[in-house]
């Protein structure tokens, strides 16, 4: 007769004994990675613990190549099928992480003798047209031999000229012969302005723009 030396295993409901987990089947090491005694389920948790920690890879080559363009959208660069949206994402990436661009410094446009550059004005006369348009802060700089006014007219066309104002010329404190006035427009809407004379003079004047 043999001699079977065996351990009372816990039953289930049905009376079916229930294999006994003994401490050297599973256990847990103090730094926290789960061991078993099974090779092949050993293996298998291992490269769940890889695929969590750093690159989850799969048998199919389909998802594994899907997988890895979710991984490089996230990580690196995103790149979709479009052209155009392409563009568009390549564009906010370089706004994002380049240097935005913006100017700092005004253009000033026109000069002191786009209307008129020392010429002889008789009454009723009129200055050469300019166009500021494209401006909204305009200033009207006049020189003239003699102190009668002189009148700015504005347009909204470029050809009906509406009268905005008179200029009378003052001497300067230092002294000399021709006297000087000006006039500054801000966020006015004008296509053009013009001087019209009311006396014979020497007239020098200008517009002088930005936006």
């Amino acid at each position: 007769m043999v001699r079977i030396s065996s351990t009372l295993l816990p039953t289930n409901a049905s009376g079916v004994p229930q294999q006994e987990i003994t401490n050297a089947s599973i256990a847990i090491t103090s730094s926290g990675t789960l061991n078993v005694s099974d090779s092949t389920a050993q293996t298998s948790l291992s490269n769940i613990e890889s695929s969590v920690s750093s690159t989850l890879s799969v048998e199919d080559t389909t998802a594994q190549g899907t997988l890895s363009n979710i991984e490089n959208s996230l990580t690196a660069t995103l790149v979709v099928e479009d052209i155009t949206a392409q563009s568009s994402l390549a564009d906010i990436v370089t706004a994002v992480q380049g240097t935005l661009q913006v100017s700092s410094s005004v253009t000033i446009n026109g000069s002191r003798t786009n209307l008129d550059a020392a010429a002889s004005v008789v009454a009723g006369g009129n200055s050469s047209v300019v166009d500021v348009s494209a401006y909204t802060k305009n200033s009207v700089y006049i020189q003239s031999s003699t102190s009668d006014n002189i009148e700015i007219w504005w347009s909204p066309d470029g050809t009906n000229y509406y009268l905005r104002e008179s200029v009378w010329g003052n001497l300067p404190s230092s002294g000399g012969s021709n006297y000087y006035g000006m006039a500054s427009f801000d966020n006015d809407v004008i296509h053009s302005i013009r001087l019209t004379y009311t006396a014979s003079a020497t007239v020098t004047a200008g517009v002088i723009s930005r936006v």
